[in-house]
């Protein structure tokens, strides 16, 4: 099983950013809902791949509705968008990920 507070430190340690955002972003309920259906591996890589707590919220509320409407997970989903955009996933979301302007 995932250790989500070992992996919001470990983020927040390699980007010198406070560890309680990231542990409040990964055990909020709109990220555990957005992440039910992902495998571990796939939770650890989302969170890698995101250089903020504002760029992890903004990434869950943009792929919910996206993933319900293609009918897929929120992992393949990042997959397929960013392909389209021809873009690594984390790329796209450093790129052209909108974020959300109250965060």
């Amino acid at each position: 099983m995932l250790d989500l507070d070992s992996l919001a430190e470990q983020k927040a340690q390699r980007l010198n950013q406070a560890g309680e955002q990231w542990r409040q972003a990964v055990w909020s309920v709109d990220f555990q809902r957005f992440s039910s259906n992902m495998s571990d591996g796939e939770v650890e890589q989302l969170v890698s791949w995101c250089p903020s707590v504002s760029h992890l919220h903004s990434l869950v509320a943009y792929l919910e509705g996206i993933a319900k409407e293609k009918g897929l997970t929120p992992f393949p989903c990042l997959v397929d968008v960013a392909k389209q955009a021809k873009l690594s996933p984390e790329d796209w979301i450093k790129v052209r990920l909108p974020l959300s302007p109250k965060l």
